[in-house]
């Protein structure tokens, strides 16, 4: 065998058995590596396939992200279930759930579930609102249990009591210094989730840069979408 197969099996095997691997890194390699049709394949197949071809230990949090990012790619169901919805956050953001049990995402895990899955399955030109009524308010339900009045732009759909923030200000109009304290304060929730956004966003396409692909130049992708995140200050 070349040596620079060698070496691109060995780097594909690598990401495979990484724990850091984002679902939509792993849903890449596994794509590149046997097209659509493996996409009907039972998850058994897949991960004996991917650990014999390898010789590789695929993490269970590994394969929980990919066969979740394989769900999202080739399913609607995580736009209109929420209990898909809720789980695939959950995974999406590195947890691995007990069987048969419903974990609970944090903001931060619905934030980061949300971008990863909308790069897994973008929705269609001008359909802005790809998620049901009862997705936006169980988003809308977590921002408000966390006390987060002005959510990152991508937790925006959620449906929640958006006058709250005038609440506070009309509750605070004679202590400006409490309100501003408030503001503040849940300014700062925001700004963190933000960051580990981003931060991740970066990780990400950091690993899409290092993908030896034979179908597509996952460098070239991965900076042009490393171009387009904001630069945190």
């Amino acid at each position: 065998m070349p040596q620079t197969n060698i070496r691109a099996t060995e780097q594909i095997g690598k990401t495979l058995a990484n724990p850091n691997s984002f679902g939509f890194t792993l849903l890449t390699v596994f794509l590149d590596l046997h097209g659509h049709e493996g996409l009907e394949w039972r998850p058994a197949t897949i991960q004996m396939e991917l650990e014999q071809e390898y010789s590789i230990d695929m993490p269970a949090g590994n394969f929980d992200r990919l066969m979740t990012a394989i769900s999202i790619y080739t399913t609607n169901s995580f736009f209109v279930s929420t209990p898909d919805f809720v789980r695939a956050c959950v995974v999406l953001s590195g947890h691995h759930p007990t069987p048969n049990l419903l974990q609970m995402p944090d903001a931060e895990d619905l934030a980061w579930g949300i971008t990863e899955g909308l790069l897994i399955h973008p929705p269609d030109d001008g359909d802005r609102g790809p998620f049901v009524p009862e997705i936006t308010a169980f988003i809308g339900e977590v921002l408000s249990s966390e006390g987060i009045l002005n959510p990152p732009d991508v937790l925006r759909i959620g449906t929640h009591d958006k006058g709250k923030l005038s609440k506070v200000n009309y509750d605070f109009s004679d202590d400006p210094e409490m309100f501003s304290g408030i503001v503040q304060m849940e300014q700062g929730k925001t700004d963190d989730i933000n960051r580990v956004i981003n931060g991740r966003l970066r990780s990400l396409l950091a690993q899409l840069a290092t993908l030896p692909l034979e179908n597509g130049d996952a460098k070239a992708v991965a900076i042009k979408m490393m171009n387009a995140i904001p630069q945190q200050e």
